[in-house]
């Protein structure tokens, strides 16, 4: 609904945004930039190559995310960047806490995610549609509270305090001690979601 977009320009940035959903179309437009309702709409009417499209929690909802990052990928140059965040499914760490918990699989949230990706499916998924992968980055794996026995899975309630302690840990932490820590989560393909940075590739010749 236009949130990062409002961040990006008071951090100096030209931002345009593509949003299907007509009423957060209409919000994030009340922050003052461009909406179009597709990337083909954005692609017609803007006649320009970006230097960064971002894909926040996004490809878990769509139909054809193939189809979606080659429509993407005229719109980029090799000097542009791709960032992609999507939640970390189908993990170790979460397969560990699966086995712990002995429920049903929390994070397969049908209808609102019909794909699923981790670290390491992320890049074999990329590297086809010719982006390469630069910069990787994990978060805190909330799945370590359920291993400390702290159940928020149907509990609103464990879940808000593991909410603040996450948040705790991550603001008590200098900035690059904790980017160092989450690359190396990310190598291990630890993190509650998985942050990838990507950059173009010559297309291959069909």
């Amino acid at each position: 609904s236009g949130h990062f977009g409002q961040y990006m320009c008071q951090a100096g940035w030209q931002v345009v945004g593509v949003e299907p959903a007509r009423d957060a179309a209409e919000v994030a437009r009340s922050f003052g930039f461009t909406v179009f309702s597709s990337v083909e709409e954005c692609s017609a009417q803007i006649n320009r190559r970006f230097d960064a499209v971002s894909l926040l929690n996004v490809l878990e909802h769509v139909l054809d995310p193939v189809g979606l990052l080659q429509s993407i990928r005229p719109l980029m140059d090799e000097e542009s960047t791709l960032v992609i965040r999507v939640p970390n499914d189908f993990s170790v760490i979460q397969e560990c806490a699966y086995r712990k918990l002995q429920g049903k699989p929390w994070w397969i949230a049908i209808p609102d995610h019909i794909n699923y990706f981790n670290f390491e499916s992320l890049v074999r998924f990329l590297e086809p549609l010719n982006f390469e992968v630069v910069e990787m980055f994990g978060d805190f794996p909330m799945e370590m509270f359920l291993l400390f026995g702290d159940v928020y899975v149907g509990n609103p309630e464990v879940g808000s305090q593991c909410h603040k302690k996450r948040v705790a840990f991550e603001l008590s932490l200098p900035v690059e001690l904790r980017r160092d820590l989450y690359r190396c989560f990310a190598r291990n393909g630890l993190g509650r979601n998985c942050l990838v940075f990507a950059r173009p590739t010559p297309l291959t010749q069909s």
